[in-house]
């Protein structure tokens, strides 16, 4: 009896022993609380995937993080300092920015510890960044305040987007109160640039006659006698207090900017066929328009490989070509305005193939669903 006494008294001791051993609160110290954070893209980020082996292509891009001590931060939006002041730490991301969204409940653990504040009152952190990491490069004399774009290639540079993440007092945590605790201190990154996307199917005339794949469209401004009406993009971003034209935040605006001589050049290279009345995606490319560019009329070259049969065995090359093409959009009055290629928006263009021609039309929408202007495009004449 007393073997069985002394045995349930031991294995009565043991978990007081396990518990003493488990931190609580008021044990922690800064050094146990690596800063982990939430990353997004203002308007729904990207919309598809492209392959992990280009997973920068597009919107789905790694970015460079800083983190800033508080004083630091404040000096950091005084863009009359002419020593811009060190970060408490820099995070360079591998996976792109909507890999980790609040609302997926995915974190980036950055496996840097909060700062410990002497006074023992709460040391907070701000965040700011940019994207891409992989074509932006920092100026030997200004660092992060001025960004170059490092690839010569604009074709590539079309197809990527730019983006700053904007000091915002919002994006803040600390040792007692850390990051990600709510959706407004998600480090929301904001588009620089316009998108372009083409989409194409085929007309209902031609089911079971005509098959359509690998459709290439090269898209031009109109005005091809002045000299800087062609599509641009980024060549120079900066760090400025008048980063956005529709709030004071600070952050990075581009501002210098490449033109592309030859246009914007679109292609599908799958094997895959264009659907009867199924808008399939060919490509999207991103520009950056300088302020005294105001035409927004554009050229449009189209080819694809036709086939009447549907295993492409006998494949002919299809052509077709519109010019002064307006792209327009609705106010809120429902009046017809022309537009320009406005950063955070998404220009659409469909093209619906049938056996002579093709079928030509246009939407603005904002980089998330809604708010959609639906105008028909079709070339003067017609």
């Amino acid at each position: 009896m007393k073997r069985n006494v002394r045995y349930l008294l031991f294995l009565l001791f043991v978990p007081l022993l396990a518990a003493c051993d488990q931190p609580t609160d008021a044990s922690l110290s800064f050094t146990d609380v690596p800063i982990r954070v939430n990353t997004s893209v203002e308007g729904g980020g990207s919309t598809y995937t492209v392959g992990d082996e280009e997973a920068w292509v597009g919107e789905e891009l790694p970015a460079k993080l800083f983190f800033w001590h508080e004083g630091d931060f404040n000096t950091l939006k005084n863009t009359s300092e002419t020593n811009a002041p060190t970060p408490y730490f820099t995070y360079l991301m591998n996976d792109a920015i909507t890999s980790f969204s609040f609302a997926d409940s995915r974190w980036l653990d950055t496996g840097h510890p909060y700062p410990e504040n002497p006074d023992k009152t709460e040391a907070y952190v701000y965040a700011t960044g940019y994207a891409p990491r992989t074509l932006l490069k920092e100026d030997e004399t200004s660092g992060f305040r001025k960004l170059t774009v490092t690839e010569t290639d604009l074709q590539k540079v079309a197809h990527c987007d730019f983006l700053s993440c904007d000091a915002r007092s919002e994006q803040t945590g600390s040792f007692e109160k850390p990051f990600g605790n709510t959706a407004d201190n998600e480090l929301q990154f904001r588009h620089l640039t316009s998108k372009i996307l083409v989409y194409a199917s085929r007309h209902e005339t031609i089911t079971g006659q005509v098959y359509v794949r690998k459709v290439k469209a090269t898209l031009t401004l109109n005005n091809a006698n002045a000299k800087n009406d062609k599509f641009h993009v980024p060549s120079v971003i900066e760090w400025t207090d008048a980063a956005s034209g529709t709030n004071t935040e600070w952050g990075y605006q581009v501002t210098d900017t490449s033109p592309l001589t030859d246009g914007l050049t679109f292609q599908d290279n799958t094997d895959d066929m264009i659907m009867v009345l199924q808008d399939k995606r060919i490509d999207s490319c991103y520009v950056c328009q300088p302020s005294d560019v105001k035409t927004t009329a554009v050229d449009l070259s189209v080819t694809a490989e036709y086939s009447y049969r549907q295993d492409f065995s006998s494949p002919y090359e299809f052509t077709w070509s519109g010019t002064n093409l307006p792209i327009k959009a609705l106010d809120e009055n429902g009046e017809e305005t022309a537009t320009e290629f406005k950063p955070g928006y998404v220009y659409e263009i469909y093209l619906k193939f049938y056996k002579t021609g093709v079928i030509v039309t246009a939407k603005e929408v904002e980089w998330e669903d809604g708010g959609i202007h639906y105008v028909p495009v079709y070339p003067p004449g017609t």
